[in-house]
């Protein structure tokens, strides 16, 4: 697994000690935002590739597009593949279509990765960017 850390300033925060006591704005505090790479399979354009996620369900939808997602496992170690609840019955003009082994077809983005608890959160994938493109049949 691969995480990534950035520190990012606080802007436009008021900042408070515990003791209540004003900070003022951007005061020189940050706060640590941990990145995971997560794989976004684009079935248009017919690739599989690696982005850097802050790694919450609000992350996926954002990459998928579509706020009601769905996953399917795609191994026993935890990988799921996430993708677009609807995209079996939304009418999308041009919009490729990819399966992952012997899943059905999903019409639009995919993304892979990991979740151990029913997809209720998300970990970067076990399985290799490299392995997973081998599994992926573009339609």
């Amino acid at each position: 697994m691969m995480l990534f850390l950035t520190l990012t300033p606080f802007r436009d925060k008021q900042l408070r000690s515990p003791l209540n006591s004003d900070w003022g704005d951007n005061c020189g505090y940050y706060y640590l935002e941990v990145f995971m790479q997560i794989y976004v399979i684009n079935p248009t354009l017919k690739t599989v590739s690696a982005i850097d996620i802050v790694g919450s369900l609000d992350d996926v939808r954002g990459v998928i597009g579509f706020e009601s997602i769905d996953s399917d496992e795609i191994d026993n170690n935890g990988d799921r593949l996430f993708f677009d609840e609807e995209c079996f019955i939304r009418q999308q003009d041009g919009v490729g279509r990819f399966k992952v082994d012997n899943l059905a077809p999903v019409a639009g983005i995919g993304v892979i990765a990991n979740s151990r608890d029913e997809a209720k959160s998300i970990q970067a994938p076990e399985v290799s960017l490299q392995d997973l493109t081998k599994r992926i049949t573009f339609i």
